[in-house]
């Protein structure tokens, strides 16, 4: 049986996450990397708006507002700057893999894997240059991926619930990820009231 994983242990191992991620953003930074594309640009523009004025839905054009909250938010505190929002963009890219991390050791895989994985997936070129862009993909697809993780057990499945619904308010392509999870949530409930699952379930509670 292998042993819990104390407390201080977990603590460590996401802090170490969090620099190795972070890393990674100064080394693509300090090589010239400025940005994906001038949808870069276009966001800081919106989110900028919603600092001077803010309103449910920033762009006008779409329902992906996720984005342009935080990063409008952010800039409502201190200034509606370029610096501000790749400030932002690099700390949602280097916060990006702990919601993978929590969903993966609540499920038991065990912390050699979960390193392994995770430093082959943040540190593949897309997800290197996305995780400090102005641009929500990175830190979307983190999401999708740790709902995806979620999925693997009924304990974590507001974990996948909660992480579908941000990244699905960030961009589109999160959106089939979501209707996975509802599809899995209604079996998982459906199945809760069944006869069966009612008996198990008193006989759970009384101990009989």
């Amino acid at each position: 049986m292998r042993a819990p994983v104390a407390p201080v242990s977990r603590a460590r191992i996401a802090l170490a996450l969090v620099l190795a991620k972070a890393a990674v953003g100064l080394a693509v930074l300090a090589s010239g990397f400025t940005h994906v594309s001038d949808d870069d640009y276009a966001r800081v523009v919106i989110a900028q708006g919603f600092a001077i004025a803010p309103r449910l839905d920033p762009s006008g054009t779409s329902w992906l507002p996720l984005p342009f909250w935080i990063a409008g938010s952010a800039m409502i505190a201190t200034g509606r700057s370029l610096l501000a929002a790749r400030v932002v963009a690099g700390i949602l890219g280097a916060l990006s893999p702990l919601p993978a991390l929590f969903a993966l050791r609540r499920n038991g895989v065990s912390t050699v894997a979960i390193l392994g994985g995770l430093a082959l997936a943040f540190a593949s070129p897309w997800s290197a240059w996305s995780g400090v862009a102005t641009i929500p993909d990175g830190w979307t697809a983190a999401l999708v991926a740790a709902a995806a993780f979620a999925l693997m057990s009924e304990r974590t499945l507001r974990i996948a619930a909660a992480c579908a619904a941000a990244a699905a308010l960030s961009r589109y392509d999160a959106w089939p990820v979501c209707a996975v999870v509802a599809v899995r949530a209604g079996l998982v409930v459906g199945r809760a009231r069944t006869p069966s699952a009612r008996k198990e379930g008193k006989m759970t509670r009384f101990g009989s």
